[in-house]
């Protein structure tokens, strides 16, 4: 699953950063920056929560990327789609050792919204 997980992540980013390497080839980095800026939100989001935080840390950090990529990501500060309930239950439960058949999140908690409240 690790492993499984591990070459999913390279594959976007490798994705990602080849395109960025073509712009820098045919010289339209400057031309394509709004674009690769909304392809690495992307990307982030769809990683999943860490990333996600991840991407928000270095939205403020406005010493380390250029202003479009700084705009792209701080829109993970508050416009994040929520992540899917069902696999966040499922998730829950099996990192806290109570299956599903065992009573799973309901037992866990007296009270577990069906729908997400926030996201990331």
């Amino acid at each position: 699953l690790a492993g499984t997980r591990a070459i999913q992540i390279a594959s976007l980013c490798l994705g990602w950063a080849l395109g960025l390497w073509w712009d820098s080839k045919l010289g339209k980095v400057d031309e394509n920056r709004g674009r690769r800026a909304t392809e690495l939100k992307n990307l982030l989001t769809s990683l999943g929560p860490t990333f996600v935080k991840a991407g928000q840390a270095v939205s403020m950090r406005v010493d380390l990327l250029p202003e479009a990529y700084l705009k792209e990501l701080r829109l993970l500060q508050d416009r994040v789609p929520p992540f899917p309930n069902g696999p966040a239950r499922k998730l829950i439960e099996v990192e806290l050792g109570m299956p599903a058949w065992r009573g799973g999140v309901d037992s866990l908690f007296s009270e577990f919204s069906p729908e997400p409240i926030a996201a990331a």
